[in-house]
């Protein structure tokens, strides 16, 4: 019945393989491989109902179109889509993000409870297979899609090929600083290990190897012209650049290219409200840490580590006409700080960031919003 998506011209599960993001983590875990037969029979009944309508043949005689959004773990790749999509003024699309497709696999969620460490990895083959499956299916309906993507080799020739089957290609790169993507990944982690019991990591060594990836990718795109418009998006969906490919087939904005935008917007002085949600968020993850058993022994240390990277993007969002108290809280970082590290801010220097991070009364939050 589904033979068709394994035949699909734009490629077969092997070429949709790095549509979700890198592995995980620098040691392979052990794998998993269901039998041929229960890969088709889950995604026949149980995968395949779950996006019929979405992906149902295409009847009109208008373009599909293929809408990647590109950006490194933690960034907010799924929460920009929704936004993203409104601001464009598209109708909402079948989101063929793998990521999603864990929760088909029979023994994944017995492998998040005992390691949500490696439990992706385990079950990645089976994944990818269906992964694979989905994609081209859709495509073979010429049917409007979403794909999520972390900057992997070989993304760019997927643009190509779709462009080759006839779609419209789309292409928004989401730009976030190292801080906040790194602090997000941490914040997933914890936040679903709170509601379910277990969480999905990305290592922030694969992390930072993706960072610097996203506008090379970007440089390749304007370079190649792979897709016909691009955007740069900012978390909540704004989309704060695009260009589209003119008529006579070149961008119809050249002066500096998406990769110089991304870096641009990527390092942005922070706003005082932006500091404040970074050092509640870093609170609200210590608390997470503080109650939480995690496979990861130096989970406190690489959460320690992000409030002190972040330390002189916060410091910058603190003008001098916001006077920051003397009076400090201690900050995540401290109160789970490695061995060895006080986690005293001295009272005479309120901008010393080393240990903690300072306290806004709640008055002064007041007039931190009053002028964000």
């Amino acid at each position: 019945m589904f033979s068709h998506r394994r035949e699909a011209s734009t490629g077969n599960q092997d070429a949709f393989r790095g549509h979700r993001a890198v592995p995980r983590f620098p040691v392979e875990p052990p794998r998993t491989r269901l039998p041929s037969d229960q890969i088709e029979g889950i995604f026949k009944h149980r995968i395949f109902p779950a996006y019929r309508d979405g992906l149902a043949r295409s009847t009109s005689n208008r373009q599909p179109m293929a809408l990647f959004i590109i950006g490194q773990p933690g960034s907010g790749k799924s929460s920009v889509e929704g936004p993203l999509l409104t601001n464009l003024g598209y109708p909402k699309l079948s989101s063929l993000d793998g990521d999603d497709l864990y929760v088909y696999h029979p023994s994944y969620e017995s492998f998040a409870g005992k390691d949500d460490i490696h439990a992706t990895q385990a079950c990645d083959p089976d994944v990818d297979q269906w992964s694979g499956m989905l994609f081209n299916h859709a495509v073979y309906s010429r049917a409007s899609f979403v794909l999520h993507f972390s900057p992997c080799p070989g993304v760019d020739e997927r643009m190509e090929a779709l462009k080759r089957q006839g779609y419209r290609v789309e292409v928004a790169f989401v730009a976030v600083n190292d801080n906040i993507s790194r602090q997000g990944i941490v914040d997933r982690y914890f936040a679903a290990r709170s509601e379910k019991g277990y969480g999905r990591w990305v290592d922030l060594e694969v992390h930072d190897n993706l960072y610097p990836a996203v506008p090379r990718l970007a440089g390749l795109v304007n370079q190649k012209k792979c897709a016909d418009a691009a955007y740069v998006v900012v978390r909540g969906g704004e989309i704060v650049h695009r260009q589209h490919i003119k008529s006579d087939g070149n961008w119809s904005y050249t002066p500096r290219g998406i990769a110089t935008v991304i870096n641009d917007v990527r390092e942005r002085k922070w706003t005082p409200g932006q500091a404040k949600d970074f050092l509640d968020r870093q609170e609200r993850i210590g608390d997470w840490a503080g109650r939480t058993r995690s496979p990861l022994p130096d989970l406190p240390d690489k959460v320690y580590e992000i409030g002190i990277h972040a330390n002189p993007m916060i410091k910058s969002a603190f003008t001098p006409s916001i006077q920051i108290p003397a009076t400090v809280r201690t900050s995540v970082a401290a109160r789970i700080r490695p061995s060895g590290s006080s986690g005293i801010v001295p009272q005479s220097n309120p901008y010393n960031y080393e240990y903690a991070a300072p306290r806004i009364p709640d008055q002064q939050r007041k007039q931190h919003t009053r002028l964000v």
